[in-house]
Order: structure tokens, then C-alpha cells, then sequence
């Protein structure tokens, strides 16, 4: 085993520090709400996207605060989703 890699874990095929030391609890979350709503979903199947307020009310059940869940919802959001309203069905 790679003396590197010891301390590692892989979820949804990314690299995790299993040592949460350095990590604050809001950025965790985050890293939660990203592997939650966006791992499983591609570009193409953009009416399966999360709304943002579903996140923000996950964030908020997180003791983030509106105005900070509001802007995670922008950091967690793959660069090739769009933003704005999803397409109806």
C-alpha cells in the first residue's frame, strides 16, 4: 500500500482524506451535498438536476444559514450544468 495514499478514501471515484482534522464541518457538508445531488447526475438529463432550494434546505438542516447554503449551491454545481429554470416535462 502507498505510504501517499494511507488516510485515503474513494467515494463516487473521488479521493478523500479519511483524517478530518483539517476539514471544517461546513466544508464536509459541502463535499456531502456534492457527492448527494450531483454524482449520479449527467448533463443530458438536465430535468433530474437538484433544484437549488432542495439544497439549501439540506445545507440549512446543516446549521448553514440562507445566505451561505445560497452560495454553496453555486460552488457545488458541476461547471456543465446550467443554471436558471430546468425544462418542463
Amino acid at each position: 500500500h502507498c505510504p501517499v495514499c494511507s488516510g485515503i478514501r474513494v467515494q463516487f471515484g473521488v479521493e478523500y482524506a479519511t483524517n478530518r482534522d483539517h476539514v471544517s464541518d461546513k466544508l464536509a457538508f459541502l463535499n456531502q451535498a456534492a457527492a448527494i445531488f450531483w454524482a449520479n447526475k449527467t448533463r443530458e438529463e438536465r430535468s433530474k438536476h437538484p433544484k437549488n432550494a432542495d439544497v439549501v434546505a439540506w445545507l440549512i438542516q446543516r446549521e448553514y444559514s440562507q445566505s451561505l447554503a445560497q452560495k454553496a449551491v453555486s460552488i457545488i454545481r458541476p461547471e456543465w450544468a446550467p443554471t436558471g429554470r430546468k425544462p418542463e416535462e
